[in-house]
């Protein structure tokens, strides 16, 4: 029970703190003017860090997507080439397995 101890006196400091900071019923709330309410320093460098992040995505997205692409165009060539070297019919001379021939 001694651990317990430490726990339960945690516990209730922190609703000590709460029930302090609870105004009391009746009590006026005094709201701040929103013209003087405002992100700060903190929002401004967290809404940076975040366009940074989404230029560094974007940026990598588009890198990976021309990738592709030229892939695709080299390994279209590359099956061009390869069609032109065994010819229409097939390397060894018949009819390939693309079936050319009328029935």
């Amino acid at each position: 029970m001694i651990l317990g101890a430490p726990v339960l006196a945690t516990g209730l400091v922190a609703v000590g703190a709460v029930l302090a900071a609870t105004p009391a019923p009746g009590a006026p709330v005094q709201a701040p003017e929103p013209t003087s309410v405002g992100p700060g320093t903190e929002g401004f460098i967290w809404t940076f860090l975040v366009v940074i992040a989404v230029v560094l995505l974007m940026l990598n997205m588009v890198a990976r997507l021309r990738r592709m692409e030229r892939r695709r165009v080299q390994d279209e060539r590359a099956e061009d080439e390869r069609r032109r070297a065994t010819g229409p019919r097939g390397p060894g001379g018949d009819e390939g397995a693309g079936g050319g021939g009328a029935p």
